[in-house]
């Protein structure tokens, strides 16, 4: 180990230490244990290449070829780890069985007899000598990703923290299959270098495909899958002399990767460090799965109380709540919110329970605060409204002057003819105030009294019948009974009869609008009750959604400290290592 890597080394070490001793503390005892691989592995200075495919594809075939000896049987070691290591040394077979931790040393030859028992072994661990790369890799040989074994298949995924590099090997007739898919899709998710190796060339027909469009079909379907790889080989490990067989490249790829070991052993640790926090993650969420999903009910299946109830507007309640709206979408589509949707979603539920609340208080006491501010609009209404103007007065003095004993229709008027006058000028003082009063008093004050009380949930048939009332106007007889005995006609009596005449009228009108406001606000107080006890309602079937909303964000919020504080630990990838140009071949 050189003194440049040497601060590198303790700083990975340092991480796998610590942040397997995090996982411990949360309950995970098994991904530490893979941490203590990784870092076992790390500290083996070597490049741990693992070959990867269908159980037919020939992987085992290859490695004996790498090997220069039959080292791997033809069909795979029946074991149920089924994970064999080859490493350069003395001829050697290590089993290290589940009943016993101490490793078992057996003859190469008699290695598939002692494996038999595949529930029983652990791990395989083979060395030979291997004078083409010698003490510079590990080569991994794993079960068939097709295998109807899960055990086998986990066998596979679980060990692949410890490759650095993956060659997998496909046969040629299914190289497009999903299996072959989906598994190199989940490697180039990780980060590994990934090379595609097609086996059994010697199968290709020329005259049924040419070879070029073969290999084209090949590349754009790992390209639709967004699967990246560093290149696509070719082998006939059946016919080694054949013009497609690229034996001599892949030798030429593996020895250009042993000369890149460093970054690249660095770049997959680091990576499957990553890795592996992302899989204990998945770990410790699955322990709350069942909370999670009956919170996830409550907060936004339609099967929660209140969850589809309209409001009496006919409003949903997650009608003006985006995130909340969005959260539920989000679920539906059986994706998980973020944490920061979810936090926002209950902010606006919180928001919404007050804006209901605050409408419920409003409402329940609608009637006695409606009254008071409908006294103070009536109060200004009336004071400021000018029902005597210069007109009026003018005929209101023509017709005190009428009234002065003196008075007469002319030089020789009768006293009949007197009277008709008397009574002509009361009719045209009449037909001028009563206008007054309709236009400043009446349409205003019913206008007030309609708009207030209709807006106040009051139906139109009541508020007709109730506003009826102030359709009073003054008639004759109530305008000359309001002249007082010995009145006379000069403008100041003119003045004190019109401001008597004003307040006389407001006060009668005063108190018809306000009988008629009172009658009104009881039933304005009626329809507030019935309105505060829907709000109430809806904020009590909104509650339990709020709490499990609540339950919801509080965890997703957990688990991101969490998630976050552990990935602070590791160390970033410093970007994809150099791998051997293909075009420099």
């Amino acid at each position: 180990m050189t003194t440049k890597r040497a601060p590198v080394q303790g700083a990975l070490e340092q991480a796998l230490r610590t942040i397997a001793e995090r996982m411990r503390e949360a309950g995970d005892a098994a991904t530490p244990e893979k941490l203590a691989q990784l870092g076992d592995k790390w500290r083996d200075d070597r490049l741990w290449v693992a070959f990867c495919g269908h159980f037919s594809a020939g992987k085992s075939t290859l490695i004996n070829r790498l090997c220069g000896r039959e080292l791997l049987p033809s069909s795979p070691i029946p074991t149920s780890a089924n994970v064999v290591t080859i490493s350069n040394g003395e001829p050697r077979a290590r089993i290290w069985r589940e009943s016993n931790g101490a490793p078992e040393d057996v003859p190469l030859e008699q290695l598939e007899a002692h494996c038999r028992d595949g529930a029983a072994v652990r791990s395989v661990e083979l060395t030979v000598p291997l004078p083409a790369f010698g003490d510079r890799i590990v080569m991994m040989d794993t079960p068939g990703v097709d295998s109807t074994d899960d055990a086998h298949r986990l066998a596979t995924e679980s060990t692949l923290h410890l490759a650095d590099v993956v060659f997998y090997v496909m046969d040629y007739n299914h190289v497009l299959s999903e299996s072959n898919l989906v598994f190199t899709k989940q490697m180039a998710d990780w980060g590994k270098p990934v090379y595609l190796v097609v086996n059994m060339i010697d199968k290709h027909r020329e005259e049924e495909v040419p070879f070029e469009r073969y290999r084209r079909g090949v590349e754009e379907t790992f390209r639709g899958w967004n699967i990246p790889y560093a290149d696509l080989l070719f082998l006939s490990l059946k016919e080694t002399g054949h013009a497609r067989h690229e034996g001599d490249k892949l030798l030429w790829t593996l020895r250009g990767l042993l000369e890149r070991s460093e970054e690249l052993r660095w770049d997959a640790a680091v990576r499957s460090l990553r890795q592996l926090i992302a899989e204990h993650l998945r770990w410790r969420e699955s322990l709350a799965e069942g909370e999670r999903e009956a919170w996830t009910e409550a907060a936004f299946g339609d099967s929660a109380a209140g969850s589809r109830t309209s409001d009496p507007d006919g409003e949903t309640p997650e009608e003006g709540l985006p995130a909340y709206a969005e959260a539920r979408r989000l679920v539906a589509e059986g994706e998980r919110p973020s944490p920061e949707l979810l936090a926002a979603a209950v902010d606006e539920l919180v928001k919404r329970l007050a804006e209901w609340r605050s409408q419920g208080a409003e409402a329940g006491g609608r009637g006695s605060a409606l009254l008071e501010g409908v006294k103070r609009e009536l109060a200004k209404l009336l004071d400021n409204a000018n029902i005597t103007p210069a007109g009026t007065r003018e005929l209101a003095q023509a017709y005190l002057e009428s009234r002065q004993p003196s008075f007469k229709a002319g030089w020789f008027a009768s006293a009949a003819k007197t009277e008709r006058e008397r009574e002509r000028r009361l009719t045209a003082l009449h037909a001028d105030f009563a206008e007054q009063v309709k236009a400043q008093l009446v349409w205003h004050v019913r206008e007030l009294l309609r708009t207030a009380f209709r807006d106040a949930g009051v139906p139109e048939a009541a508020l007709s019948e109730h506003l009826s009332a102030l359709d009073w106007l003054p008639d004759p007889a109530w305008l000359a009974g309001q002249v007082h005995a010995g009145a006379g006609a000069s403008g100041e009596a003119t003045l004190n009869f019109a401001r008597h005449l004003a307040a006389e009228t407001k006060a009668a009108y005063r108190k018809r609008a306000l009988s008629a406001a009172e009658s009104l606000a009881q039933l304005a107080a009626d329809a507030g009750a019935d309105d505060a006890d829907a709000l109430a309602e809806r904020a009590r079937a909104m509650e339990p959604r709020l709490e499990a909303l609540r339950c919801l964000a509080r965890q997703a919020a957990d688990h991101a400290r969490y998630a976050e504080a552990l990935l602070a630990l590791a160390p970033k990838p410093a970007g994809a290592p150099a791998l051997p140009n293909p075009a420099g071949y």
